[in-house]
């Protein structure tokens, strides 16, 4: 999957992301940040842009919210 971050720490980029299960619980791992909580996906301005809809399943039911 591809994120979008537009954040004014790190400005904008496109990075890779990968959802990694760590004691049951999906996460989201993103290259360079390492593991995002969904309250770090909103404060750096996380978009995702590319995502099948499987992936944005596991990360709704983890916490993390999306713009439909």
């Amino acid at each position: 999957m591809i994120v979008k971050m537009h954040s004014i720490m790190y400005g904008y980029r496109k990075l890779k992301a990968q959802i990694r299960v760590e004691k049951g619980m999906p996460g989201l791992y993103v290259d360079e940040m390492g593991y995002m909580s969904p309250l770090e996906c909103i404060k750096q301005g996380v978009d995702f842009e590319q995502i099948s809809e499987g992936e944005r399943q596991m990360l709704k039911r983890a916490g993390y919210r999306f713009r439909d």
